[in-house]
């Protein structure tokens, strides 16, 4: 490791103290820029060589945990909700203003309640490894994307997208996947 990359590993850690270090688990190597802010750090685990940009936030409700695997890669704004598990598996690339949602608000008009009372509607949300999430991109509860698949900018992706796929729109939709014998994306 250089020097220029040691020093922004201390600054990181300077500049986030106190949630780094009541996270479950933080590997070797993390980066994290400025303005961080965490939810319960004691259900969040990074892997190793993780780079969370600016100004983002990770947040557990209800013992929901979030897990960001070795070598990901996050752009600034990126936010977690998760009232269910959130897993970000290895080698995952995510642009700016991402939003991983892994909980939502019961939503029953006649509970007398309003609906930030409600009890929490809680879905597991997995990213696989290798993926790219596009810039603005939002991912909703209960999705699973697939290895080595791309999401597409400022999509809405509300139903899990298989391994190797592009998907893109709002709601998201599998517009190509990766065909092994002809070696190329080819619409679906």
């Amino acid at each position: 490791m250089d020097w220029k990359s040691f020093v922004k590993l201390i600054i990181s850690y300077i500049c986030n103290p106190f949630a780094l270090l009541r996270m479950e688990r933080v590997g070797n190597w993390v980066d994290i820029r400025r303005g961080l802010r965490v939810n319960s750090p004691r259900n969040i685990r990074l892997g190793n060589y993780v780079k969370i940009d600016r100004m983002s936030r990770l947040s557990s409700y209800e013992g929901g945990k979030i897990d960001i695997k070795d070598n990901c890669y996050i752009g600034q704004f990126f936010t977690v909700m998760a009232g269910g598990n959130v897993t970000i598996k290895k080698n995952t690339l995510i642009a700016s203003y991402v939003a991983i949602i892994g909980e939502n608000h019961n939503m029953d008009p006649e509970a007398g309640v309003k609906y930030g009372n409600q009890p929490l509607i809680k879905k597991d949300v997995v990213i696989g490894e290798n993926c790219w999430i596009g810039e603005k991109a939002i991912i909703l509860p209960g999705v699973t994307i697939g290895d080595w698949s791309v999401i597409g900018a400022s999509s809405v992706v509300n139903k899990s997208i298989p391994s190797y796929s592009i998907a893109a729109g709002n709601p998201a939709k599998i517009i190509k996947q990766y065909n092994f014998e002809s070696k190329k994306w080819e619409r679906v």
